[in-house]
């Protein structure tokens, strides 16, 4: 039908009329004002690993990328997806969430990345949590809930980035 968009998809955030498509190696912005008839507005060029989760946050787009980091887009132009920073996300990340000025990471790495982006275009960690690999992380108040594969679901505390606990 004329509502779908091809190709190998793993991850879609929504901002107002544009959906942002993590398609492969790549990200589109995808005009969804007629839900029937979705247009692709812009893309990124060719990324280093498959696009696993994305947020957004104000003008910015956040990109879990597998096989590399965290990559930061600027979509105040939704047709031009400019990339704005990077960080480094040891292993894998799969999964990402903003909550108020932190973003949360799930990395194959074995760790939930608590990233500072005060200022998206110049995101820093602010602490981690080690354990097994860590693959979808959603957070509500002091708590992020984490799925972490064969390991179970973690309650963790995330009040103190850089003292994350059980609990």
């Amino acid at each position: 039908t004329d509502s779908q968009i091809g190709g190998r998809a793993y991850a879609v955030t929504v901002d107002g009329t544009t959906a942002y498509l993590g398609n492969g190696r790549r990200i589109l912005a995808v005009d969804v004002s007629n839900p029937k008839n979705p247009v692709i507005v812009g893309q990124t060029d060719l990324l280093p690993g498959l696009v696993q989760d994305l947020a957004v946050t104000g003008d910015y787009l956040l990109a879990a990328v597998d096989e590399a980091d965290l990559q930061v887009f600027d979509i105040s132009t939704p047709a031009v997806l400019a990339p704005a920073a990077s960080l480094g996300i040891p292993g894998s990340a799969y999964s990402v969430t903003v909550a108020g000025n932190r973003a949360y990471v799930a990395a194959a790495s074995g760790a939930l990345r608590i990233i500072d982006i005060t200022n998206p275009a110049a995101p820093a960690e602010m602490g981690a949590f080690t354990g097994p690999q860590v693959y979808g992380v959603a957070v509500s108040g002091p708590r992020a809930y984490v799925g972490a594969g064969a390991d179970g679901f973690w309650t963790l505390n995330v009040s103190d980035p850089a003292n994350v606990t059980f609990g």
